[in-house]
């Protein structure tokens, strides 16, 4: 709407001004963040009592300083630990320590002093624990872009510090942290899942999806790399996802794990649970992505279902500029179209257009992806591709024996590792290999 109609729907009788109109927009810019630090305020006793000690902290007397820091310790103390509990202790200690009656004895001053530098080491233990975690989990899309946050933190540090049974969260990252280093060894897996089930009713809803989310980026990962038993476990951990409500947070849930939770279900066959999450969590995701989200979701479903039309149909209702989809779009096309080759419902140049978009997508790197996925989506192409040259429509040369692409397997690993070494198993046996 232009400037012009905005100031003739609220003046009509005034003649245009663009100065008085901005002095307007800008009062009610201030006024609408006026309105949501109040809004903020009233949700968030603990920002609250933090703003309120703040204010206080200055004056001669320290009574009402004392009130709001008490009122502050009470609201961070609430239901449940995380990481960021570990960050407001610690700059209550640091508002405690600033206040100008402390410095004026000696005795309360290092009574303030010690909880402070205890205070310190714990946000210092959690957060590079965070920081690692986060490094070691992007970094299997991205790419190292960090060295480690701390040479020292090795495996034995971690052990020594296991034994404060005070601090939950900071354990449980712990248990997290010898997964994600060591992600080959199953036990560290199976530790710090039991761990977060142990320990759920103690922790807040934010870092009960926090831990879940690294024990499930694990197992998709080691899914990935090809350890399909972990297929089944990220399943559970999804199952216990919804039967706990760790997914839905402040009525949102992320299109994220929306998707990876249905295509998780999808490709172990549990249909049921994957539409009841449909049904269930839907209603959740943001409106703005809420219907292409729903639409991605179904093509997943029909294609597990072996229905490829309805799964390609789906796919292609997608706006191009869906681009928060365009990974997962390009890689079920080109499969469903293979399965459609293998129907007899396509041809071989529906393939070959498919891997030929597939394969221009991912060498334009729009996404900056880390060289190991961006490869391994590639190598899902080469497979398909080679896959579809011994359907009788191709009609050239020899295609290379199945037996020789399923040796490749173990050095040129693909995305949707599990559906590569099925389908050629089904070749295989149609071979009479």
């Amino acid at each position: 709407m232009k400037k012009e109609h905005v100031f003739t729907s609220l003046f009509p009788q005034d003649n245009y001004d663009d100065n008085r109109l901005n002095k307007l927009a800008n009062q009610l810019v201030r006024f609408i963040e006026d309105f949501l630090v109040q809004q903020q305020f009233k949700k968030d006793k603990a920002l609250k009592y933090q703003a309120l000690a703040c204010s206080l902290s200055h004056r001669e007397d320290s009574r009402y300083f004392e009130v709001a820091m008490k009122k502050w310790e009470q609201a961070i103390a609430g239901p449940g630990d995380s990481l960021f509990a570990y960050l407001s202790r610690f700059l209550l200690s640091i508002q405690h320590l600033s206040h100008h009656q402390v410095h004026e004895n000696n005795d309360s001053y290092k009574t303030v002093l010690y909880n402070a530098r205890e205070r310190l080491n714990e946000l210092n233990h959690a957060w590079q624990l965070f920081f690692e975690l986060e490094r070691i989990a992007r970094g299997k899309y991205v790419g190292d872009l960090f060295p480690p946050a701390r040479p020292a933190l090795t495996i034995e540090m971690i052990e020594a510090l296991d034994g404060r049974e005070e601090l939950l969260m900071i354990r449980l990252c712990q248990k997290l942290y010898l997964m994600s280093a060591q992600p080959d060894v199953r036990e560290y897996f199976d530790v710090a899942w039991e761990a977060l089930r142990l320990s759920c009713e103690q922790l807040s809803s934010e870092a009960r999806l926090q831990v879940l989310r690294y024990l499930l980026n694990h197992c998709i990962a080691r899914y990935f790399q090809g350890a399909g038993e972990f297929l089944q476990l990220q399943l559970d951990l999804y199952k216990w996802g919804v039967e706990k409500q760790v997914f839905i947070q402040n009525d949102m849930i992320e299109d994220t794990i929306f998707m990876n939770a249905v295509i998780t279900a999808a490709t172990a066959g549990d249909f049921k649970f994957a539409e009841e999450f449909i049904t269930g969590n839907k209603p959740y995701i943001i409106p703005s992505r809420r219907k292409a989200t729903g639409k991605m979701a179904h093509a997943y479903l029909y294609f597990h279902r072996e229905e490829y039309e309805k799964a390609v149909r789906e796919i292609d209702k997608l706006r191009m500029q869906d681009y928060d989809f365009a990974i997962r779009r390009q890689s079920l096309l080109l499969r469903a179209t293979y399965k459609l080759l293998e129907q007899g419902r396509a041809d071989f140049g529906d393939v070959m257009d498919r891997y030929r978009t597939y394969t221009h997508f991912f060498e334009r790197d729009s996404y900056d992806l880390a060289e190991g996925r961006k490869q391994s989506y590639l190598n899902l192409a080469y497979y398909v591709y080679q896959m579809a040259c011994h359907h009788p429509t191709y009609g050239k040369e020899a295609p290379k024996p199945v037996k020789e692409i399923q040796a490749e397997l173990a050095q040129k690993v693909p995305a949707a590792s599990t559906w590569v070494k099925n389908e050629l198993a089904l070749l295989s046996a149609k071979k009479g290999n």
